[in-house]
């Protein structure tokens, strides 16, 4: 959720009956939420509006679990990290 920079309208996302991912813009007087974007397969993670309102960006999250697994981590990380003394 999200507040236009003129404090006019609230950015949400939503999830409809049929799992349709959506972004609305509901005006802060009431009304109806008028649906400015719409997905099937992509959540709505994050959403930032540019101060001057006419710019939305949105993170997206795809359903999916990934793993991975890292050898030697400390050692690499101790080489990026510590200083020679």
């Amino acid at each position: 959720m999200a507040m236009s920079p003129d404090g006019k309208h609230i950015y949400i996302s939503a999830l409809d009956s049929t799992g349709l991912r959506l972004l609305c813009c509901i005006p802060v007087s009431g009304g109806n939420p008028e649906k400015i974007w719409q997905d099937k397969t992509h959540f709505i993670a994050g959403l930032s509006i540019h101060p001057e309102g006419k710019k939305i960006a949105l993170s997206l999250w795809e359903p999916g679990t990934e793993i991975r697994a890292i050898e030697n981590l400390t050692v690499e990380v101790d080489k990026i990290y510590l200083i020679d003394e």
